[in-house]
């Protein structure tokens, strides 16, 4: 047992190919859970082909020598009074994974605009059409920067557990490298991949890219202007995909102060180059952005949500406010809605009331409750400890930067308006590669009693594989939820057969979700099937059991099968929980004339 987790040959010797057989057959699992996820979910803006996407759109408006897409405002949007009204655009923006839909594009001047980044559209989707003539949609485009970032990511922690940690064997390192996939929320963030997802999860690869320039710098740095390269642009375009993470800018200051340090004597040249590899990369970017806002907007500063065509009113809110912070703190890392008997086991949080001025959000994972691996970053201390301080200092360097990276994209996530689950992206990995590198240190550490070292390691390992159950169960009480509301538009559409399909489905993946067992009970109605959608009402009030209709509607089927004695005490039930319910009475009334 000890072989696996410690004594390992180190990569580079001459067992270093068969060491590493793990850790890349761990990998391919990883990309290969991502591709199933992401590349099968489907699009809440009701795309039915890729071109139809927001971002190929925007690819379309570029060929046609503008920054606005290649859609045509609609006559409704256009003749409204106030096309911003909440209220007033509100009906026509469609329903999710209904086709036609308008809904998060930016509305100026006539022409529609897209205000998610346009980094991906330039660095994926326009060369990919480019070069085949074809186009990448939403979901695709996330499986690729998902697999780029996790690539990245992956590697980084190799080479640190090669470097410092090279006691640890192959489980230690395979195990490592599933937790890098598979606990940050990417699996659970892959399953509704669509025109949100789309900056985050680019944003995602970029910050990785970065960290990874960033160790190739501090491991070299006699050869360092290529990574600084690197590390500048990957920053750049990560900011430029969320700006909201302008803070993470300070993992440049690092090299900086180390290019400053430099004896000028005999390196001046080599001082300049590193500095304008350091400098000249993210500058570009941010006046290229800047510039690309003023060319819409007439603003720089302006990316297109004060004119931003959805549910809300953009333009008078406070977005952020230390009054949220504890709210939002607690929905990120400290709520715990338990776990249920039925599959999929996790449960969705019920959010607490929210403190005035705050709106309603996704649903969130509490990090530190539903993914304890996180807490093995406890042990960091311990493995900065036992390394020689000649040995320290890019180890430390690359943990303080990780510790950036979290703290500037969680503090103003906490400060926002609302909370979501796509957000966590912004800060998980690195609280995860924190906690991996925690792990490694107490799997190396053969200086601890052998109990207590195989106790903590145990204690990883499990908290590694409950963190890595959640996600995928989530990941999949996410897709049921999919299949329900797809299933509601086609029912909608009179497609009951597609419904029927789709609402089952969603039963197969979570038996109690709710929306489905109701929307199942519909369709069983419309085919006069009331046998049938008795016994899927009956499954539904157990789930909401304060629900008046599903009683009322129990009842109407039970009339229809001539159980009127049953019928009857459906409506009791229903009027105990809503006295005054017409739908109700009305029923009673019908039974009574059918007695």
């Amino acid at each position: 047992m000890s072989a696996k987790f410690g004594g390992g040959t180190d990569a580079s010797g001459p067992g270093g190919i068969a060491a590493r057989i793990g850790p890349v057959l761990a990998a391919l699992v990883v990309i290969a859970i991502y591709g199933v996820v992401a590349c099968t979910a489907d699009s809440e803006l009701g795309s039915r082909t890729a071109r139809e996407d927001y971002y190929n759109r925007l690819v379309d408006g570029f060929d046609r020598g503008r920054l606005s897409l290649d859609l045509t405002p609609p006559a409704w949007l256009v003749a409204l009074p106030n096309p911003y009204d909440p209220k007033a655009n509100a009906p026509w923006q469609g329903q999710r994974f209904s086709s036609g839909r308008i809904h998060d594009l930016s509305y100026y001047r006539g022409r529609l605009y897209l205000y998610f980044s346009v980094i991906p559209a330039l660095i994926l989707f326009l060369p990919f059409h480019g070069l085949t003539g074809a186009y990448l949609a939403h979901r695709q485009a996330c499986f690729v920067f998902a697999s780029v970032g996790f690539l990245a990511a992956a590697f980084l922690i190799d080479s640190i557990r090669r470097r410092y940690f090279s006691r640890t064997g192959p489980a230690a390192g395979s195990l490592a490298t599933l937790c890098v996939g598979l606990i940050p929320v990417v699996p659970i963030v892959l399953e509704r991949s669509d025109v949100w997802e789309v900056p985050i999860v680019a944003a995602y690869a970029f910050w990785m890219l970065a960290l990874l320039s960033l160790w190739h710098y501090l491991r070299r740095p006699a050869q360092s202007w290529p990574s600084l390269l690197g590390a500048s642009a990957s920053v750049g375009l990560a900011i430029g995909c969320r700006p909201n993470g302008c803070l993470g800018a300070a993992l440049l200051l690092l090299p900086l102060f180390r290019i400053l340090r430099r004896d000028p004597a005999g390196e001046r040249r080599g001082r300049a180059r590193a500095a304008a590899a350091l400098i000249l990369p993210i500058a570009a970017i941010a006046i290229g952005l800047l510039a690309y806002n003023y060319a819409r907007f007439g603003n720089i500063a302006e990316f297109g949500q004060k004119y931003q065509i959805s549910g809300g009113d953009e333009d008078s809110v406070r977005r952020f406010s230390a009054r949220f912070f504890w709210y939002d703190f607690r929905l990120y890392f400290l709520e715990y809605p338990g776990w249920q008997k039925a599959f999929p086991f996790v449960q969705e949080l019920s959010p607490p009331p929210m403190p005035a001025g705050h709106r309603a959000g996704d649903n969130t994972v509490g990090v530190l409750t539903l993914l304890p691996f996180i807490l093995c970053a406890a042990a960091l201390p311990w493995g900065m400890r036992v390394r020689r301080e000649q040995q320290r200092e890019p180890l430390a360097a690359i943990v303080a930067s990780l510790l950036l990276l979290f703290l500037s994209a969680a503090v103003p996530l906490c400060l926002f308006i609302s909370t979501c689950l796509r957000y966590e992206l912004e800060f998980v990995p690195a609280l995860v590669l924190l906690a991996v590198i925690g792990f490694l240190a107490v799997a190396s550490d053969f200086a601890l009693p052998r109990r207590l070292r195989w106790g903590l390691i145990g204690a990883g390992t499990a908290a590694a594989a409950a963190s890595i159950a959640f996600s995928l169960l989530m990941t999949a009480d996410l897709r049921a939820n999919t299949y329900a509301g797809h299933g509601m538009v086609d029912a909608q559409s009179d497609r009951t057969d597609e419904a029927i399909g789709l609402y089952r489905r969603a039963l197969l993946l979570r038996p109690g979700n709710p929306v489905a067992r109701i929307g199942l009970a519909d369709m069983f109605v419309r085919e006069k099937k009331f046998a049938e959608a008795v016994a899927a009402l009956r499954k539904a009030a157990i789930l909401v059991p304060d629900s008046p209709t599903i009683h009322v509607n129990t009842a109407y089927c039970l009339y229809q099968l001539g159980r009127l004695d049953e019928a009857m005490a459906e409506c009791e039930l229903a009027l105990g929980l809503q006295p005054g319910s017409a739908d109700a009475k009305n029923m009673e009334r019908e039974i009574r004339a059918a007695k």
